[in-house]
């Protein structure tokens, strides 16, 4: 169940950088404050700060899913 919560912000963060412009090192930077949000929030850090990794790769990962997946359809041909 502690797995939605870096799951929904990745998704609320992939939906965030696919309309607004942003360098990378912001992009990063706003990735590890979500990670570390859902980290803090779920209480995880009491049993080891190293659940911070694996949430990092949840909320980069579906966050990565949503922006390629908005990126496809902009760009896919209308009508197909």
């Amino acid at each position: 169940m502690h797995e939605l919560i870096p799951i929904c912000g990745g998704i609320l963060l992939g939906g965030l950088l696919s309309t607004v412009r942003m360098r990378a090192p912001w992009r990063i930077l706003l990735t590890l404050a979500v990670a570390a949000g859902a980290t803090l929030g779920s209480g995880e850090f009491h049993t080891s700060w190293s659940f911070l990794l694996l949430d990092l790769g949840e909320v980069a990962a579906a966050s990565a899913t949503v922006v390629l997946f908005q990126k496809y359809r902009r760009h896919r041909a209308p009508g197909q």
